[in-house]
C-alpha cells in the first residue's frame, strides 16, 4: 500500500514540471501578443493624436493594420524580425 502511494506521489512530482512548462509557454505567447498590442496602440496614438472622428477612424485602422502584421509574423514564427517593419507606423 505504501509503495502504491509513493509511486503515485512520484508520478505527480514528475508531472508538475511538464504542466508548469506548458503554462509558461502559453503565458509567454500571450505576453508577446499583449506587447505587440501595446506597441501598436502607442504608435497609432502617436501617429493620430487628435480625438476627432476622422483621427479616431484613422487610428483604429492603423491599429488593426499594425496588429494584423504583428500577429501574422508571430504566427509564422519568424525569429529576429521586426513585426513593425512593414507597418506604415513608425515605432521609434
Amino acid at each position: 500500500m505504501i509503495r502504491g502511494i509513493a509511486f503515485v506521489a512520484l508520478l505527480a512530482a514528475l508531472a508538475v514540471p511538464v504542466t508548469a512548462t506548458a503554462n509558461s509557454l502559453n503565458a509567454n505567447g500571450m505576453m508577446g501578443k499583449w506587447k505587440a498590442s501595446d506597441k501598436c496602440a502607442a504608435a497609432a496614438q502617436k501617429a493620430f493624436p487628435d480625438f476627432t472622428a476622422e483621427s479616431n477612424a484613422k487610428r483604429d485602422k492603423a491599429m488593426k493594420d499594425c496588429l494584423a502584421i504583428a500577429l501574422d509574423i508571430a504566427k509564422v514564427g519568424v525569429e529576429g524580425s521586426n513585426p513593425f517593419a512593414r507597418s506604415k507606423i513608425s515605432m521609434s
